[in-house]
């Protein structure tokens, strides 16, 4: 029997409000740093102030929060000037406030901070009114906050759709829009959501959105196709959202057309038999990958590298690809996905045939219509083979090197990267 749509989101929403515990633990950690911060800038006599930003600030953060987001404003008079030094001018601030900060390169450098578990980022940007006063782009990201506690303002019940949202975009491995991720970003998903208006309508109108749709929510161009042909197009994406404060800004330029069509099909099959099962995020673990039928699966456990979280990702996600890249030169057909969760091992693993290849294997040369000299090259080369006709191509048989994948992923093991589980040998 299909379940109540209506039912299971008013069970999601319970499990998507943080505990009034770890509220209250996370709002006076928050006072505290911003208490700590704004004693140690005024006794320096710098004029700025920090504040707290990303989902704490917007209050659409989730359970189990694990980083704060936070901004230094400096004077926009005072240090306009200064653009290119604020990092500097932030840094023994930082450090006579917190112990282990760690200085990382950005568009602005920015600090991180570990805190009691959790994470704390620290930007220095310049206070701006708007985005034409920007000197980096990274002054623009408190504007960000400012624009949706404005639409809460109008309708105070979309912070709780938003985290509905967020919930179900992230347990469908469609949330994060890391380079290796190439999902959806925070900061798109309430833009999606504040535009539909409700978590259900989100899902209704992704299930059928088609690609180059262009969401502008405050109508800063004529018409789609006018927003779309003015962006950059390096910046083009599937889906087209354009930045409530910055017009020329594609916020979803990060987003890929797998996680777009995987986000399609998420929204179908819910809309289809909801389930409170679309909210709860599950951690892989090889255990619990799944074999597939005459298939060979093969699991490898990849040990992270060390770095911040996004270049470690794109690292991790960089061997996966060279290992699925040598799969296909050895004309081996196979499915492959990979897994990782900061702080943790990542997880390759990769469904294969489980009948051998051939001994040998066919190697073309030039079209019958090439050159003769390139011939006779391709002739002289294999001349210990026999060289024959393969359609409209030259061609010789050679031995593989490989006939069973296994032996192929054997030769890349190493102390960072090892097979873990066989199964269906």
């Amino acid at each position: 029997m299909k379940a109540d749509a209506s039912k299971v989101l008013a069970s999601a929403k319970k499990l998507i409000v943080p505990s009034s515990a770890e509220a209250k633990k996370v709002s006076a950690t928050t006072l505290e740093i911003i208490a700590k911060v704004n004693s140690a800038l005024k006794k320096k006599e710098i004029s700025a102030r920090l504040i707290i930003g990303g989902s704490i600030a917007k209050n659409t953060w989730l359970p189990g929060i694990s980083d704060i987001d936070a901004f230094i404003l400096f004077n926009y008079k005072k240090y306009s000037e200064w653009s290119d030094e604020l990092s500097d001018i932030a840094e023994p601030v930082v450090r006579s406030c917190f112990k282990n900060v760690m200085r990382v390169h950005g568009s602005r450098d920015y600090f991180i901070v570990k805190l009691d578990g959790l994470t704390l980022e620290i930007v220095p940007v310049l206070e701006i009114k708007n985005h034409a006063e920007a000197k980096n782009i990274t002054d623009s990201s408190p504007l960000h906050i400012y624009w949706l506690k404005k639409q809460f303002a109008k309708k105070p019940a979309l912070a709780t759709e938003i985290r509905l949202a967020k919930s179900f975009f992230k347990a469908q491995k469609v949330y994060g829009a890391e380079s290796y991720i190439g999902g959806f970003s925070g900061h798109v998903i309430e833009i999606l959501t504040c535009y539909y208006g409700s978590f259900i309508s989100l899902i209704k109108n992704m299930e059928k959105i088609e690609p180059k749709t262009v969401i502008d929510i405050m109508k800063h161009y004529v018409s789609g196709r006018i927003a779309f042909a003015s962006m950059n197009e390096s910046k083009l994406s599937p889906l087209i959202v354009i930045d409530p404060i910055q017009r020329e800004r594609n916020a979803a330029a990060a987003l890929n057309k797998t996680k777009l069509m995987m986000l399609k099909t998420s929204c179908s099959k819910f809309l289809s038999n909801p389930s409170l099962d679309f909210f709860k995020e599950v951690e892989v673990i090889p255990e619990n990958i799944p074999e597939k039928k005459n298939k060979k699966l093969i699991i490898f456990e990849a040990k992270p590298y060390t770095g911040k979280p996004d270049v470690v990702g794109s690292k991790l996600f960089k061997k996966f690809t060279e290992i699925k890249q040598m799969l296909v030169d050895n004309e081996f057909k196979f499915e492959g996905d990979w897994y990782w969760k900061k702080t943790k091992n990542a997880l390759f693993w990769f469904y294969l045939d489980t009948d051998l290849l051939s001994k040998k294997k066919l190697h073309f040369g030039p079209p019958m219509t090439a050159k003769k000299e390139d011939i006779a090259k391709f002739k002289a080369k294999w001349k210990k083979q026999k060289v024959f006709k393969q359609g409209n191509r030259f061609a010789v048989e050679l031995p593989r090197k490989y006939r069973d994948p296994l032996e192929l992923l054997k030769t890349i093991e190493n102390k960072e990267l090892k097979i873990i589980i066989i199964k269906n040998k």
